[in-house]
Parts: C-alpha cells; structure tokens; sequence
C-alpha cells in the first residue's frame, strides 16, 4: 500500500510489504562485512525518506531492522510494516497486527520488535513514537558502518542493560576511515533521551546527505509547480511523469553499469636502498588505519632500527633512538608504536622525540595495545603474559588457568574489539603438540579456551574474522567476537608465509580496514654452516643445509656438533658432524627439543639442554653416539648449557627457576659434589657464559646497562668486573690460548679485543673484524658462531639458498 502520490513526487524508496520483492535483505549484505561509506549514506538517507513519509502520514514502524530492509536494483525498501500502528491525528487506517513477540499490539506496555533495534523507551514499556524509529535507524548504521551491532549481550536481560545503560564503541575505533561526522550522527540517533535525538526522520536524511555532498537523493532537484487551473496540474502531472521516466531510466542505467567490485592489488614493499628488512626482527606492523606500516630494518652501518613507511609515501624514515628493535605493534590512534629493544618494553610517538621506557622485556614474543591504553606483552618464551599501562609503570602477571599438558610457552597475546578479552598462543611440550594453539583470554578473568588446536601467532579482523597460519598458508575464519567462538570453515589468504622460530612466529599483520602484508617464506628459513676467515670471506661449506642452531666445534677442531630441527615442528634434536669425512650422525630421537650441544674435555661426552614442559634438564650423551642419554640436571629449572671447564670439574648453566618470571642468571655445576648454585645472581640478566682456558675468567652478557654488553669476572671469586665491548655485545668465545676474546655486537659486527697475560684482567679496545649482517645469527641466549683454536676461522650460518632482499608483500 503507498501514499498517494501528489504532483511533482518522485519516491526514492517504496514502503511495502511483499515477501517477493527481489534484492539482497540489509541483514545478509552486513554479514559480508561493513558497507563501503557511498553504499551506506544513500541507503541510509532513503530509509530516512521513507520513514519521513511514513511519519508524515501517521505510521510508525516499530521493528525497523537490516533484517526488514531490502536493497534492490532501484533502491532500498522497507520492508514488514506488520508491526506498525497509526498514532496521532491523520493516521492511517487500522493495520494488521502481528507481533513476533507472542503479545497483543494493543496491550498497554508490551514490548513488539527486535531487542537488538528497540529504543530504550520500547523496553521501558513506554509508547513508540517516530523518534523510536530514528533510534533503530541509528543502530542499524551503526551495524550498516562497523558490521557489529551496537549493543550486544550474551542474554536477554544482558542485552537490555546494555542498551539502558552503555554507550555503544565509536565507529572510528572499528572503521577508522569513517568521517567523524557518521559518529555523530549515529550518536544523535542512540541517545537515550528521545528529545536529545533528531525529531524528524527528515531532519537525519538532510544530516545523511549533507556527509555526501548530495542535495538530493536523485542528483537532482525536485521542481516545485503552483497550482494555476487545470492548464498548471497538466503541467504538473506531465513534469512529473517525465520525471518519474528520467528517475526509471536513471535506475535502469545503474542497474545495467554496475560499479566493479573491489579489485585484490599485490604489490611488494622494498626497504631503502642502503638498508635491509631484518626478518628475524618480528613481523611487520601495519598501522590500524592502514596508512603506514612500522618494520625492523638494518641500516648502511648495520644498526637494526625501528622504519615508519606511509603507504602514500615511497620513502620509509627510520625513528632515532630505537636500536635493536624487534616486534613492533602500534597504538590504538595510530600515533606511537611500542617495540622492544635492549631488555626493554619501549614505546616512540612517530612524529618525532625520543623513546620511552614502559617495563623490562628480555625478549620479542608479541604484544598489543588495547583501546583503554593496557598493554599486553610477553617477554620471554615462559608461561606467562604481562600488562603494563602504556604511560609506563609497573607490570603485572594475569593470571590465567594453566592449559591441559605441560605449557612451555605464552605469547602473542592480541585485543579482541571488547578490549577485555584477547587471544594469544601456547605452546605445550607434548611430542603431538596436543594442547597448543589459539587460546582466548580475560583481562577479568582466569578463564581460558582454546579457540584453534593451530599454533600460529593470530589476529582479530574486523568484521569477525581470526586470520592465522597453518603450514605456511595464511587463513582467515569466521569468529564470533560476542559469544567468542569459532564457526564456518577458513579460507587462504596468502600462501608461503615466513615462519620464524626464534620467534614462534608468522611474518605477518593486518590493519583493521583489511590491508594485509606478509613476508614469503617456506617453513623455516634453511641454513648453511660455512667458514669464514678473519675478513669475513667465506672459505668451505660444513654439512648439509637444515634449520640450524648452535654450533660448537670440538676441542681437537674435528667435529661439530649442533642442534638441527624438524621443519615442521621446529623440536630440535642433537646432531654430530665429523669435518675430515663430511658425515653427519643424529645423536637424540628424543621428540623433545634439545638443544646447545656442549664438549667435554676430552671429546668423548656432549651435553646439551632437553625442554621438559616448563623446565629444562641437563643431559650427556657419548658423542660417538653410542649408548643412551643420562640425565645429569633435573631441578625443576630451565637451565641452559653454555660451557664445559678445561679441567672438567664445572659447568657454566644459564638458569631460571621454572616457577619464576625472572631474568637468568649464571650458575655453577660441580661434578665434585653433583649440584648446581648460583654463581651470578642479579635483577639484570646474565647469559652466554664462556670460561676462559685456565679457568681464570668468566666473560657473559649482561644487560644490567640497560642494553646487552660483554663482561669478564674472576673465577671462582667475583670481586673484579672488567666490561670489554664498548657499545654493545653478546656471545662471547675465548680462543684456545686465552689472548684474545671475540663477541657479536648488537649491530651484527663480529668483534676481537686482544687479552693481555697478568694478575688483573686487561684488555684492548675491541676491534670490528667484518659484518655478519648478510648472515643468519641471531642475537640469543646461546652462541649462534664458534671460532678455531687459533682463531684465524669462523663457524657461522648463511641462507641455504640466494634468497636476495627480503621484501614485504602487500594486499589490498
């Protein structure tokens, strides 16, 4: 049934009640995800034109949804009035009445329509009136913006609450290209007051269509003609049929040009010419806008530094100051990023100063920002994540319930909308992994749930998606950010997606709008053992290539042992390389990860470190391989190998109680009495530890300046402390005669200071022999290089493969 028509009225859209109008219902077209901004205010408008008309006639809808409007090729519809009643002088005549509510429209007080739609007035039990319907209208383009519902609730009574008492999330936190003019209107719309809303649905079209730049919704505009006789309603009607024809053609043209559908650009983003991506650094961070993305590139001189590359811009800037970053993530505004770097949590504001110190972080296992300015991180591979106010402050532990199995690690942690829950990945010690994957946590709760059995880094994508890896194939699947729960089946997104395990990670990230970037990669990145000389030239190849950890060479400089791992479960085990044959023997099968192979003085004995759940054991093995493994070390602790005395009396272990959150210390295990103590215990961290030859020195890296740097104290007493870099360092090796002690420094340079014989310590400034940055040593707890007896060689990694610049991929 339509009003009558009076001359000169063109309907931009038709109120009816058909259930065979052709045309895609609102409610399914949101499900797709949010409207394109255009698509959204014309819709919006002509809802409002026709709620306008029908107000003007007496009608109110009452039960206005995405689910009762219909887009079709000549307009949006309204459809279902089976709800509306006429109110006030001039309404129209009696209309059917069909609650889906089970109650009679008439009764006094009784709630008709959808919870979701209806205004706090309806829920009161109070009567609807036009303002009611500009309230469902506002939440319905709120929904139309942002693909969520403004309210939302896990039951009923939950669901009106909210909608008494909350203020919906702004647009611009989940659709940040939005212009802050839709906020305001949708909030006009949503106040809870009636006379604090628009009063007229004319007045929120001209509100819509003034966003637009629209004067009219048919382009343009209508013509008024006074009555004068019969002659002027002739030409009155004949105007306003040849509009109604322009207004049929108009649409009829849409129809058959339909816009194209958004196009899926892939592009590459290359560093600056005198840089270089440092994929080891962490994924890269798209902005939440999609306006610029945060990466970890080296410089012309080596230094590893935060990059800022509007993606308008062809020019990346570095940000000053943050040497040794890893692990970017921006804030919720788009203006700072948070990075860590030299033991710490540190955040910048990219448009210039200095960065600011938030908490203390040994290493990068992801964080994100949350809207309220709580930051989650998690700095170390251990059971446990950490938040910190992004104005700096003390960091707490949440306390969460422990998964199922033997947790080894807690990390990525990232927000879901609600900036209450959010997800984050464990790892378990189990050979089958069965209990890692995508868990989902409470900042107010202990409750967890694994949402994926995946173990993947993982993101929230608007309008509901968890967009994780699996095998080095990116996917996306449906996830219920309300009731937050997986469902539907996932689909690919990219395919050869970077896996780091240092980082137990993918290389990828998302902005909110759906920008995508990723860096390509199979599996992990093979490795080639080489020699190196003192200038850095490669002079023969060791072993096969492989995933590649740790090597040490044996005291008589015939073998090399190191750790080798399963490309798809990164769980490393202990391999033996015998140099003059060329052959390699696999000394574990334990599906544990094993891990920092150490000699015995005589060659005859391995030790290494083996990870059970959320300790790490101390093992030896015969390094001819025969036998089994004997467990030397089992407190509880995770203690790492890190040297074997010449005289074979102690053990050098990096350890770090298991129920602690602590920072390692150094360690003495003594065969004499079969017990580990403590040796160098402070608040900083103290690992790679190296005796010297005669047992005299202990040369480790500590942080306790506020960045890692390369120290020697006296054995057994620790009364002298000599620092021997000068601007950074870790992994220290002495060579054979004691004369000269090597380091990596933090800009990947491999460095030598000459020793000088004495009672005290004394050695010259460290010198640079060549960069190391072409090759794949990462900064760690555990040497990744050793050097010869003599000095002259060097045992280091390179890429199995030619791989060239890294680059980043990026889909629009």
């Amino acid at each position: 049934v339509f009003p009558p028509f009076a001359p000169g009225w063109v309907c931009s859209c038709l109120i009816v009640q058909h259930d065979g109008v052709e045309g895609e219902l609102l409610a399914d077209r949101i499900a797709k995800g949010p409207l394109p901004l255009g698509d959204l205010l014309l819709i919006g408008a002509q809802i409002a034109d026709a709620l306008d008309k029908a107000h003007r006639k007496g009608l109110v809808h009452r039960d206005l949804k995405p689910g009762n409007i219909m887009i079709t090729k000549s307009g949006a519809k309204l459809l279902d009035f089976g709800l509306a009643r006429a109110t006030g002088p001039g309404a129209a005549g009696e209309l059917t009445s069909s609650p889906t509510m089970g109650a009679a429209l008439t009764a006094e007080g009784t709630l008709v329509g959808t919870f979701q739609y209806m205004s706090p007035e309806q829920l009161e039990g109070r009567e609807a009136d036009p303002r009611s319907d500009i309230w469902a209208l506002g939440a319905t383009l709120y929904e139309m913006a942002t693909g969520r519902r403004a309210f939302a609730g896990k039951t009923q009574a939950s669901l009106i609450t909210s909608i008494m008492r909350d203020e919906p999330r702004p647009i611009a936190d989940l659709a940040p290209l939005s212009p802050p003019a839709l906020d305001r209107i949708v909030g006009t719309c949503l106040a809870k007051d009636p006379d604090d809303r628009f009063q007229t649905a004319h007045d929120l079209r001209l509100q819509l269509q003034w966003v637009t730049g629209t004067p009219s919704q048919t382009g343009a505009a209508v013509p008024v003609v006074p009555a004068r006789g019969r002659a002027g309603v002739r030409v009155a009607w004949t105007i306003a049929a040849i509009a109604s024809v322009a207004a049929i053609g108009f649409a009829a043209w849409g129809a058959l040009r339909k816009p194209e559908p958004p196009r899926r650009i892939v592009s590459t983003i290359e560093s600056a010419a005198d840089s270089s991506f440092v994929v080891d650094g962490g994924p890269m961070a798209l902005s939440p806008d999609g306006r610029s993305m945060a990466f970890v590139a080296r410089d012309a001189e080596g230094k590893s530094l935060l990059w800022i590359r509007p993606l308008d811009d062809a020019r990346p800037r570095s940000l000053p100051g943050t040497d040794d970053a890893t692990c970017p993530f921006w804030s919720p505004d788009g203006k700072s990023v948070a990075f860590f770097a030299r033991g710490s949590l540190r955040r910048i504001d990219t448009d210039g100063g200095q960065p600011e110190t938030l908490a203390k972080a040994r290493r990068c296992y992801g964080g994100s920002w949350g809207a309220d300015g709580t930051i989650l991180f998690s700095p170390e591979f251990q059971t446990s994540i950490l938040k910190v106010p992004a104005s700096g402050g003390a960091a707490d532990t949440l306390v969460l319930e422990e998964a199922p199995g033997a947790a080894v690690g807690m990390v990525w942690p990232s927000f879901l909308p609600d900036g209450r829950h959010f997800i984050y990945t464990v790892s378990s010690a189990e050979a089958d992994g069965a209990n890692s994957g995508i868990y989902v946590g409470s900042l107010d709760s202990k409750e967890r749930r694994r949402l994926i059995p995946v173990l993947s880094n993982a993101r929230y994508l608007s309008p509901g998606y968890l967009i994780y890896a699996k095998d080095g194939v990116l996917r996306a699947q449906p996830f219920d950010a309300d009731r937050l729960e997986m469902h539907g089946e996932p689909f690919v997104l990219a395919t050869d997606v970077q896996f780091m395990p240092t980082l137990a990670g993918y290389l990828f990230s998302a902005s909110d709008n759906g920008l995508l970037a990723y860096c390509r990669g199979v599996g992990a990145q093979n490795s080639q053992y080489s020699w190196f000389d003192r200038s850095g030239v490669p002079v023969g190849t060791l072993g096969a290539p492989g995933l590649l950890y740790s090597p040490r060479l044996s005291r008589d400089g015939q073998n090399l042992t190191y750790d080798q791992s399963d490309p798809v479960t990164d769980s490393g085990d202990i391999w033996n390389l015998d140099l003059k044959k060329g052959v390699a023997n696999r000394l574990t099968y334990d599906p544990a990860n094993e891990s920092a192979p150490i000699w015995s003085p005589d060659d005859s004995r391995i030790l290494y470190f083996k990870n059970n759940g959320a300790a790490a054991d101390l093992m030896l093995t015969a390094s001819n391989g025969t036998g089994g493994s004997e467990v030397l070390l089992a407190n509880g602790a995770r203690n790492l190998t890190n040297d074997w005395s010449r005289s074979g009396r102690f053990v050098l272990v990096n350890s770090v109680p298991s129920e602690s959150s602590g920072t390692p210390d150094i360690w003495i295990y003594s065969f004499e009495d079969r017990k580990a103590t403590p040796w160098l215990a402070t608040p900083f961290s103290e690992t790679s530890a190296r005796f010297s030859p005669d047992e005299r020195w202990i040369a480790y890296a500590s942080d306790e300046s506020g960045r890692r740097e390369v120290y020697v104290r006296g054995f057994p007493a620790t009364g002298g402390t000599w620092r021997v870099s000068a601007d950074g360092g870790t992994m220290p090796a002495w060579r054979a005669d004691g004369k000269e002690l090597f380091f990596v420094s933090l800009n990947q340079k491999m460095m030598s200071a000459a020793v000088r014989p004495g009672e005290s310590f004394d050695a010259d400034p460290p010198k640079a022999l060549f960069s190391i940055v072409s090759m794949q040593v990462q900064l760690s707890d555990i040497a990744q290089y050793d050097v010869s007896a003599d000095g002259q060689r060097f045992v280091l990694s390179q890429s199995a493969a030619d791989a060239g610049r890294p680059v980043i991929t990026l889909v629009t």
